[in-house]
């Protein structure tokens, strides 16, 4: 009983700091588990004795059947994520079952979940519901697609100020207060995410570890090395520089070879900015976005990267090939034994190959910048699912929207999330308790900036700040900044006129 007790104070705490602080260190989310729980929550006497529940506020409503119509992504990585078809037995896609049929039944709704055709987009179909919006089409009340083409799009004036929704209680520890921060702009939100979002998880970098030949390579226990703080990028390539071998003979490093690490050009390096704590977006005292760049320390990070991807032997970098199929290909790799170390993000241990590896592995953190950041820090990846509701809605379904949304996000914190993070990840997925511990700590460590939000809009400033860099394998960012600045101060001011007159 009590370990049911504790193990949902934990996942309540992990999402407080995942939504609401992420740079607190593990010990301090634990210690705002109780005030957590006792001030947001409602928690009823009987489920005290056998489980900790948080619930919404929403009254007793009935819709009399009326249809909620959400457009959400075909592609592998999230068609699970809002509707599954049936029960299986398998314990993600169950909940998202059981999560529909309490919400249909609990407001007497339809749920009516479309998934977009192009299931090769993994972002989701943002030129599908944008021609319905110019059309002044009613043809959807959510549009569930990544945060890098639902976030870039705000700015035209096709969201709904998610503020003003009725029944929507965006204070609710079940929604992102963190992300909701970072996408706020002057008064308005026109995206949000939290618990209805397991993406959110499934897409934090982390760092895989295959056990045996850690051990093989007398690498001692890695998880002290991080609970001790000096997992940093210059510690991983001390570790990997010289693991190499050729297998297939050919005399070239190429994938097909043994490497100390496999890692890619794209996500890893996307994933910097966020585990080495590198600024590029603040916000001014009204709320609005500033440019906000240590470029010492950029360009100390694009040099350290690019020296482990291009001059360390023992690093194999997959260059992107569409679809973020380099990553599946970096953990099929790293299933069959031939990487010690992978830089990937959690939804790799999802994939078959890596549930039917042999050898056991460990998650890490990515590394650190150096000792002397305090914390480690996830980047989630732009394609993050955000909810937003399109502005051909009629005001009088606003309302209805807003409670299958609350109703949604709330049994999700329950129930989904509880079944992906607690059971799903931690027991089904990992392969030891340290691994599990070292999930905590990359959860609570979710950081992001929001030039991620508006790359597009901003003269594509994120990528160019480290992933094009390392791409073309040059350590030049100060220059290409230097060269590009006044372009960037553009788009920044043209971006923030742009969301003023929206108000």
């Amino acid at each position: 009983m009590k370990v049911k007790i504790i193990s949902l104070l934990l996942l309540a705490a992990l999402s407080f700091s995942m939504f609401a602080a992420c740079s607190e260190n593990k010990s301090e989310t634990d210690d705002e588990t109780t005030g957590f729980v006792g001030d947001d929550a409602s928690v009823s006497d009987t489920e005290t004795e056998t489980e900790i529940v948080i619930k919404d506020d929403l009254p007793e409503l009935d819709y009399s059947g009326e249809s909620v119509r959400i457009l959400a992504r075909a592609f592998e990585r999230y068609k699970d994520e809002l509707m599954v078809d049936e029960f299986t037995g398998d314990v993600i896609n169950d909940a998202v079952y059981q999560r529909a049929i309490d919400v249909q039944e609990r407001l007497n709704v339809k749920l009516d979940v479309m998934r977009a055709e192009a299931a090769n987009n993994s972002h989701g179909s943002i030129e599908l519901v944008t021609k319905t919006i110019l059309a002044g089409d009613d043809a959807y009340d959510v549009f569930v697609g990544s945060m890098f083409n639902s976030m870039s799009s705000s700015v035209n004036g096709y969201w709904e100020n998610m503020y003003d929704i009725e029944n929507l209680d965006l204070d609710k520890p079940y929604w992102s207060t963190y992300y909701n921060e970072k996408a706020s702009i002057g008064n308005k939100l026109y995206a949000i995410t939290g618990d209805l979002a397991f993406s959110m998880i499934r897409l934090l970098s982390v760092t895989f570890c295959n056990l045996q030949l850690a051990e093989d390579y007398n690498m001692g226990n890695l998880y002290n090395v991080v609970l001790e703080g000096n997992w940093t990028i210059d510690y991983e390539i001390e570790l990997v520089k010289d693991i190499y071998e050729d297998i297939n003979g050919d005399g070239i490093s190429d994938k097909e070879d043994f490497y100390g690490l496999g890692t890619s050009d794209t996500f890893t390096a996307d994933a910097y900015t966020s585990s080495f704590d590198l600024q590029m977006i603040g916000k001014d005292s009204e709320n609005y976005l500033t440019l906000n760049i240590d470029m010492d320390k950029f360009a100390t990070a694009v040099e350290k990267i690019n020296n482990m991807c291009w001059n360390t032997p023992g690093v194999s970098t997959h260059p992107f090939y569409g679809a973020d199929d380099e990553m599946n290909d970096i953990a099929r790799n790293f299933s069959q034994n031939k990487y010690v170390f992978m830089s990937s993000w959690i939804f790799s241990s999802e994939l078959q190959y890596m549930r039917d590896m042999q050898n056991d592995y460990g998650i890490l953190p990515f590394p650190k910048f150096d000792e002397e950041q305090e914390n480690y820090y996830s980047y989630a990846n732009d394609q993050l699912s955000v909810f937003v509701i399109p502005v051909t809605v009629g005001d009088d379904r606003t309302p209805i929207i807003g409670a299958a949304l609350e109703a949604l996000c709330s049994v999700s914190k329950n129930t989904v999330l509880e079944s992906y993070y607690e059971i799903a990840l931690k027991s089904k997925y990992s392969r030891d308790s340290e691994s599990a511990e070292m999930l905590d700590l990359i959860v609570s460590g979710f950081k992001l900036d929001a030039a991620w939000m508006y790359c597009v809009n901003t003269g594509s400033l994120s990528q160019n700040m480290m992933r094009n860099q390392i791409r073309a394998k040059q350590n030049n960012v100060v220059s290409d900044y230097a060269k590009n600045e006044q372009k960037y101060i553009t788009s920044l001011d043209t971006l923030i006129a742009q969301f003023k007159t929206l108000e």
